[in-house]
């Protein structure tokens, strides 16, 4: 999906921003949430180009996804080929890249190949916006070491795993109660997986393949480099366990290089905060004159 700017805002467009968006693991990207997140921001930001990459083997009107012989197609290639695709949207203009639950994933992903590249091949890439984010670091050396008590990884993404799925069905009973017109937008996505049940296996190997690479984290040494390059905004719920675990490593990262990390945690808001678009877009505007860590209401 693009939505290019209001032709009355008088913008050029090869000087207009761009934010990419990536939706979360079952989100289409063409139904439910993520195009309702994709709207709203463009009807607040009317001088910005809107983009949203379907995820890829789950969307309704995508393709599903194909595995080259002999292995399996991962979120760093789906990653690198929208770098290779963006600048014909963007105009090489600056982008801003932003992700909702795996999204964050891919957002890490490509913002690590992109400083990879040649600086010719670079994009310009302004700031990472992770929502609902699922960007556990890993292989944290001692003499960095962020979290009260030093645990086996294994365990740890086993437990934080558990922890997390334990937690996705009373959010889903407090957004349905909370935010029933929100969440009521997201049916057919349901309908969308029913009625095409030979789409069904496919589908499921992609979200079992994206599931398990987030399960890996990202390396501390690419935490680190990504930061240092690029501003990282995390807005979360206070009631997500991967948002809950994730707070010391961005705020040790930050210590590392200042002022370029924002987190905001949203009281009473759970993993899928980001169903009410509304309210998401109205946190991220509000992120614009916040400085420091702060826990909201």
């Amino acid at each position: 999906m693009v939505t290019d700017p209001d032709p009355k805002a008088g913008v050029d467009p090869k000087e207009v921003s761009n934010i990419v968006f990536f939706p979360g693991l079952t989100e289409m990207g063409d139904l439910g949430s993520a195009p309702k997140l994709h709207n709203e921001y463009a009807r607040r930001h009317p001088n910005e180009r809107v983009i949203t990459k379907a995820t890829e083997g789950v969307s309704h009107t995508g393709k599903l996804r194909h595995w080259p012989e002999g292995g399996a197609r991962l979120l760093e290639d789906i990653a690198a080929d929208t770098l290779t695709l963006l600048p014909r949207l963007t105009e090489d203009g600056p982008i801003e890249l932003a992700g909702t639950s795996l999204g964050t994933y891919t957002v890490m992903r490509a913002a690590e190949q992109d400083l990879a590249a040649n600086p010719h091949d670079q994009l310009n890439i302004t700031r990472l916006t992770l929502m609902a984010s699922a960007v556990v670091a890993r292989n944290v050396p001692d003499d960095e070491y962020f979290r009260e008590v030093k645990v086996d990884e294994d365990e740890m993404r086993s437990e934080l795993t558990k922890r997390f799925l334990l937690h996705l069905y009373p959010d889903l009973g407090r957004m349905v109660l909370n935010k029933p017109l929100d969440m009521l937008g997201c049916a057919p996505i349901v309908g969308a997986y029913a009625l095409f049940p030979h789409k069904a296996p496919a589908r499921a190997r992609a979200i079992r393949e994206d599931f398990q690479a987030v399960q890996e984290g990202i390396e501390w040494s690419s935490f680190k480099q990504i930061v240092g390059e690029h501003e990282v905004w995390v807005l979360g719920g206070e009631r997500d366990p991967l948002v809950q675990f994730q707070i010391p490593q961005w705020s040790a990262v930050e210590k590392l290089f200042p002022g370029q990390v924002k987190q905001r945690i949203v009281k009473g808001r759970g993993h899928l905060m980001t169903a009410d678009a509304k309210g998401t877009v109205e946190q991220l505007g509000k992120m614009e004159s916040q400085e420091e860590f702060a826990l909201v209401a």
